[in-house]
């Protein structure tokens, strides 16, 4: 699991290295194996600024959901790759209404990619939360 979220975090953040071998950006050997060991991934050269994540725990409501968007618009304004929520919730305390435009926000109207990783181990996402 965490090596899934550690190839997660790399492809979103260009560091297709820190993924491991799988994940790298060449398959082709090193002709050189002392140079290849100490050279920095090509894709550390990247001019990206990283990515964002955001810790959202416990219910979805009113006030969490002006976090998630305040945090969306933060990141867009930042000039981030990208948005990592890390997700721990029981459910939803938002009226349907409010949840279905929470949601349509987060797919529909944002300028970024945004990933939602339920963790970590014994995290959940119920009720309404697992629509996030």
């Amino acid at each position: 699991m965490v090596v899934g979220a550690l190839a997660l975090f790399a492809a979103l953040s260009g560091f297709a290295g820190l993924a491991g071998p799988a994940a790298s950006a060449s398959t082709t050997p090193p002709a050189d194996t002392e140079t290849a060991a100490t050279a920095p991934p090509a894709a550390s050269v990247s001019s990206s600024k990283g990515v964002n994540v955001i810790e959202v725990t416990g219910y979805i409501d009113p006030i969490m959901k002006r976090f998630i968007l305040s945090s969306v618009d933060k990141a867009s304004s930042d000039g981030v790759e990208a948005l990592v929520i890390q997700l721990d919730s029981p459910g939803s305390l938002l009226p349907q209404r409010q949840l279905d435009a929470l949601e349509k926000a987060l797919r529909d109207e944002n300028r970024i990619p945004i990933a939602v990783w339920v963790g970590p181990l014994g995290a959940r996402a119920n009720g309404g939360a697992n629509r996030i």
